[in-house]
């Protein structure tokens, strides 16, 4: 990441941990470490923190150029760790770049991008969106991919974006709506006017890794089973901390992220399917695109990708990863411009709108017992705190499922007809791991080194090293 902020687009390489006693550690002084009321942070210049303790501010603290050796030394009588675990973490906190490495682990090098390949359209749905354009826009002009077409969506932007699309691309396809219709409908439109084989609907406040089309074609060539390609996903400001790879809807809670605030040691490489895309990054044959159909223009934002994703898998098609292709996500930038009334209400909405739509009636039942009961104690809860506006919200997003019922009972009659696959069988792709952030910030101290990272490379204490101190558990069942 340079010293702006914004991320470089670049190859997350597995495999770049090492271990030897000549190397040495020293603190990133982007970072800052801080101690609040909720716990210890290492704090980027970029405003971005990641959640912390008190041993890993200690650890990044006494980096001053040293070996692991050396640090164990200083460490002795402040907190107690095995070398083992010390090295591990070393490891771990050079691949967050929270220390830098000397000599630096080099990364591999990229395989020569292809010379030819069938066009990939991307399309951008649009809202006032030129900071984020100015990010996105030169790292699409960076992509080693030799057939690429642009197609932008504006939905009545006040703001300078589609002269700075035209400026930055003179040969786009830039659709100009007088009004917002969503993103949905919006991808729905750009879709419609692209001549590619592909179609890569992107978020406009995303970046590419310059690799990062050639990855997600790679991953799509040749087979006819797939309904889309996601690539692996990262926080914008924090770019080796996960954003997810593809996401998850549970029969509890809200859809999410899989893998959110994991750092990237490539340890979910071997995930070949997920449950859903993500619209904000996803490619999408044009083939499967016809089969399954449009995007539901009703969802506007929230749901609509597990709704297609759905779609797609009832109709036996694979929603499968490209762990080679990195984009970088501004988590939340363009949401966080709605109101948080309006972005409830359709949380709320949507999620009816997609279990009565797409699940089987048993999957159906066991999902809306769960969601009604949240529903009705987050009502409950919101007069108990006379929090007005929210218990209006949740009156009219039930108002609002109630009014679609008729439409959403016809869109469901040809999705369960034409379905050949269970719904069990769907949910077998749920994400097993949890994730790993705390009031937004990604979760990196000792607990998920222990529970998750351990784990996740697969370490083990040689005999030549000391052991791990007593009481600590390689297993994630604890």
């Amino acid at each position: 990441m340079e010293d702006s902020g914004r991320p470089v687009p670049r190859r997350l390489c597995k495999g770049c941990l090492v271990s030897a006693p000549e190397l040495r550690y020293t603190a990133d002084p982007r970072y800052r470490t801080k101690r609040t009321s909720s716990g210890y942070y290492l704090r980027h210049q970029n405003g971005a923190r990641i959640k912390t303790d008190r041993v890993i501010n200690l650890i990044w603290e006494t980096a001053q150029g040293s070996t692991a050796a050396e640090i164990q030394s200083a460490l002795e009588g402040r907190t107690h760790i095995s070398s083992w675990l010390l090295g591990i973490i070393l490891e771990l906190m050079g691949v967050a770049e929270l220390l830098r490495i000397d000599p630096a682990p080099q990364a591999p090098t990229r395989p020569e991008p292809p010379a030819s390949g069938p066009k990939v359209s991307i399309i951008i749905v649009n809202k006032d969106g030129s900071e984020h354009l100015s990010t996105l826009l030169p790292s699409i002009l960076r992509q080693d991919y030799p057939q690429i077409e642009l197609v932008m969506v504006d939905n009545g932007s006040q703001d300078d974006s589609v002269e700075l699309a035209r400026r930055f691309v003179s040969d786009a396809k830039i659709i100009e709506l007088k009004e917002n219709i969503g993103f949905s409908a919006g991808n729905n439109v750009g879709i419609e006017q692209a001549t590619g084989d592909y179609f890569f609907l992107l978020n406009n406040d995303t970046e590419l890794a310059d690799d990062a089309v050639s990855r997600l074609v790679e991953a799509a060539a040749g087979r006819d089973d797939i309904g889309a390609v996601v690539p692996k996903m990262f926080l914008w400001r924090l770019p080796r901390f996960l954003n997810g790879i593809g996401n998850t809807v549970r029969n509890r809670g809200w859809g999410g992220d899989n893998f959110l605030g994991h750092l990237d040691i490539g340890q979910f490489d071997d995930v070949e399917e997920v449950f859903s895309a993500w619209c904000g990054a996803v490619l999408i044959p044009r083939a499967a695109f016809e089969r399954v159909g449009p995007l539901d223009p009703k969802y506007m934002f929230y749901y609509e990708d597990v709704d297609w994703s759905f779609r797609a898998r009832l109709l036996g098609l694979k929603i499968v990863t490209a762990p080679g292709a990195a984009v970088f996500h501004k988590f939340s930038a363009s949401m966080d411009k709605l109101e948080p009334t309006f972005k409830w209400r359709l949380g709320i909405s949507n999620r009816w709108r997609f279990i009565t739509k797409a699940l089987s009636k048993g999957a159906w039942l066991n999902f809306a017992r769960s969601y009604a009961k949240e529903d009705f104690r987050g009502f409950l809860r919101s007069i108990k705190h006379h929090d007005w506006p929210m218990s209006r919200t949740y009156l009219s997003a039930w108002w609002r499922v109630f009014i679609s019922l008729p439409g959403i009972l016809l869109a469901r009659r040809p999705i369960q007809a034409g379905r050949v696959a269970a719904d069990v069988d769907i949910f077998e792709y749920w994400a097993k791991l949890p994730p790993l952030v705390q009031d937004g910030n990604p979760v990196f101290d000792l607990a998920t080194v222990r529970r998750i990272y351990v784990h996740a490379l697969g370490a083990r204490p040689s005999a030549s090293v000391a052991q791990p101190e007593e009481g600590f558990e390689l297993s994630m069942d604890a």
